[in-house]
């Protein structure tokens, strides 16, 4: 019968060996005794004695007994009804097996290979090599002597390796199956979960999904630019509208298909039925070609926002349908936990504040490089400024002549990291702030404070949670 799997015919190959020792030894003698070509006698006879060796039986059980148990668990693996968790559990036997199997196998080698040995009438005996003592001509050689014992050394330099070799791979798929399970296992176990459960697990998959998207604008392909964005360039840029007030009043940006994160104090006034959050939008009032829009379906605001003022100025903003991903729009990439944005680190801010003190906002999107400032000379600067404290979940940035302005706040501020773009913080402004002969650095809620340490909506962890840890 024909192999089915690749590893079945390495346990057929070494089959006759195991069970039929005796009968294949037989063949070789009765080869060697009726052939009159010496080159085949020789050859026979050496095969002859190999195989009647207490040494060749006991690796051959070896070999046999681990491909055995690896043969089995990739026929399992290859079913058709194989679950993915159910493979992470097959792999976690087998190595558990083959760990039983190396703690204890090698007695159990022995005691097989005797058997082998006996309906061979052959000496169940390892021949002891001969020691030869050599002097130590340098001082990193070891004292140890080598292991006189035939028996140990082939247990240390066979099965010890062998075993390894096979726990080594079995390890390396067990661990990279249970990602699999772990981040996919929702499409296979699905029927047995719960409605909340099901919901959260395909929110957390659909968030992982889009991580080959994040941070990545193909459209910008510059470290520096003008003040006037072009399409493209920033593409997770979210212009928020009040409908009752009729224009942009504050920005945002997209960290999923459909969440958007933008600043708490954003969501003060408006109701969130008269919001609409516009995405690929770079002109106000011109027109926008790769343009969608998306209305509200609810805001989770940072439960301790505000207190103080400013801190934690944090909102999840969850759009009524998915936003579809193209060059024009796509998500950033949130900052991992614990990093750091050292002062002087390139930092960009977007969005449509005012281009003058008294307004109004800009109608082409603006962009300004603001380098990180360390937050005890941020808190210098703002000492006086009444109704500002700098506090530890906040990062400053800022450059003589150039600041951001009403209209800025809530939309991104994000910082290069290789090729991708990770957002740092939220912008903030104040009403009387849109003067850069002031410099004072404009301060960003940080996303260290990663959105969700005091938040109770499950949904609200997932989503960012997610960008920030996988």
């Amino acid at each position: 019968m024909w192999a089915e799997t690749r590893w079945e015919s390495k346990v057929k190959s070494v089959e006759p060996m195991r069970y039929h020792g005796a009968a294949v030894r037989e063949v070789l003698t009765e080869v060697r005794d009726n052939t009159k070509d010496p080159a085949i006698k020789a050859e026979a006879q050496s095969l002859s004695k190999e195989v009647g060796s207490y040494r060749f039986s006991i690796c051959t059980v070896v070999w046999y007994d681990v491909l055995s148990a690896i043969q089995h668990v990739s026929k399992l693996m290859q079913s058709p009804n194989m679950h993915v968790d159910l493979a992470v559990n097959l792999l976690k036997k087998t190595e558990q097996g083959l760990q039983s199997y190396r703690a204890s196998g090698f007695v159990t080698a022995q005691m097989a290979a005797k058997d082998i040995c006996e309906e061979m009438n052959a000496e169940a005996v390892l021949k002891q090599k001969r020691l030869r003592s050599t002097k130590r001509h340098f001082s990193y050689e070891s004292h140890d002597e080598p292991f006189s014992d035939a028996l140990r050394n082939l247990e240390i330099g066979f099965f010890n390796v062998v075993l390894d070799a096979a726990l080594s791979a079995i390890t390396e798929r067990f661990t990279t199956l249970e990602n699999v399970e772990n981040k996919f296992g929702v499409l296979t176990n699905f029927p047995s979960l719960a409605d909340e459960e099901l919901a959260e697990q395909c929110n957390a998959l659909g968030c992982l999904c889009q991580l080959d998207v994040c941070g990545r604008a193909p459209l910008n392909d510059r470290i520096s630019g003008g003040e006037n964005a072009t399409a493209g360039v920033w593409p997770w840029q979210v212009s928020i509208h009040d409908i009752q007030l009729g224009h942009h009043y504050c920005g945002g940006t997209l960290i999923a298909k459909d969440w958007v994160l933008a600043g708490a104090h954003c969501f003060d006034s408006p109701s969130d039925s008269d919001i609409v959050m516009y995405f690929g939008r770079v002109s106000q009032y011109g027109s926008n070609p790769y343009e969608i829009s998306r209305t509200v379906s609810r805001v989770i605001v940072h439960p301790d926002y505000g207190h103080p003022p400013f801190d934690k100025d944090i909102a999840l903003v969850q759009l009524s349908s998915s936003v579809p991903f193209s060059d024009y729009i796509r998500p950033v990439c949130l900052a991992a936990a614990g990093s750091v944005f050292d002062a002087g680190t390139e930092s960009w801010v977007t969005g449509w504040g005012y281009l003058e003190p008294e307004g109004p906002v800009s109608d082409m999107l603006q962009e300004v490089m603001l380098p990180v400032v360390s937050n005890s000379d941020c808190d210098h600067a703002y000492t006086g400024v009444v109704g500002i404290t700098i506090t530890n979940n906040m990062i400053c940035s800022g450059q003589d002549g150039k600041s951001v302005c009403p209209g800025d706040s809530g939309g991104p501020m994000v910082s290069r990291k290789g090729s991708l773009w990770i957002q740092s913080g939220i912008t903030l402004t104040s009403e009387n702030q849109c003067n850069a002969e002031l410099n004072y650095p404009s301060s960003s809620s940080l996303s260290k404070d990663r959105l969700n340490s005091n938040s109770q909506d499950p949904l609200m962890k997932r989503t960012v949670v997610l960008y920030m840890n996988l």
